[in-house]
């Protein structure tokens, strides 16, 4: 199979039931996986249990600052703050990848450095694995080789 250099953008995201689409003030965004592995309780039957695993989801990025828009992504931030919304990640619309999960909204920080352009970092947990359906319309919850 040929190697594809995939990149994002131009894409979308969309947070929550208002049709707003936030792709325009997002300068970076990844799903990051976050793997907790602990030793299993040992049993008389299995003295050397597997390791219980569990992965947890963020969905992290950089925004840049809009303070003049009462729709914008930082103040839809701010707004919802410890809500759980639906969001729906497109990471370029020109390849079949869609992302679809919740995430509890965290405000970020608001303001930076005079005269210049201001951007901020977040980092929203997700509420459980997110869905990875591609336009033929599978859903993949894990890939194994």
């Amino acid at each position: 199979m040929p190697f594809t250099d995939s990149r994002l953008g131009p894409g979308t995201l969309t947070l929550g039931t208002v049709p707003a689409e936030y792709g325009f003030q997002v300068s970076a965004l990844a799903l990051t996986p976050a793997v907790d592995e602990t030793d299993g309780t040992p049993t008389l039957a299995e003295p050397d249990p597997a390791p219980l695993m569990t992965t947890d989801y963020t969905l992290d990025g950089t925004a840049i600052m809009d303070f003049t828009d009462p729709a914008g992504l930082s103040r839809y931030a701010y707004d919802n703050d410890g809500d759980i919304v639906d969001f729906e990640w497109v990471p370029n619309t020109s390849s079949p990848a869609t992302l679809t999960g919740q995430v509890q909204m965290r405000a970020f920080p608001i303001g930076g450095a005079v005269g210049e352009q201001v951007t901020q970092d977040f980092s929203w947990p997700c509420q459980s694995k997110p869905t990875w359906t591609d336009t033929l319309g599978r859903e993949t919850e894990a890939v194994a080789e």
